[in-house]
C-alpha cells in the first residue's frame, strides 16, 4: 500500500490553529453595558406584569 503525503490539515490541526478572525469580537463584552440593558429589560417586564399582559416580555425584540 502506498503512502501519500496530503497537504490537507487536520481537524485537530484545524482547531489549534489559531486566526484573526477568531479574536475580532473578543472586545465586544466590554463596550456593552451590561447593567443598563438588565434595567432596561427588568423595566420592560414589570411594564408588562403590570398591564396583564400574557408574555412578561411582550414586545422586546432580542
Amino acid at each position: 500500500m502506498a503512502w501519500k503525503n496530503l497537504p490537507q490539515t487536520t481537524l485537530v490541526d484545524a482547531m489549534l490553529n489559531e486566526h484573526e478572525a477568531l479574536k475580532e469580537l473578543d472586545d465586544v463584552p466590554e463596550l456593552i453595558d451590561g447593567s443598563r440593558i438588565e434595567s432596561l429589560l427588568a423595566d420592560s417586564q414589570s411594564e408588562a406584569l403590570k398591564s396583564g399582559s400574557s408574555s412578561a416580555l411582550t414586545g422586546i425584540a432580542l
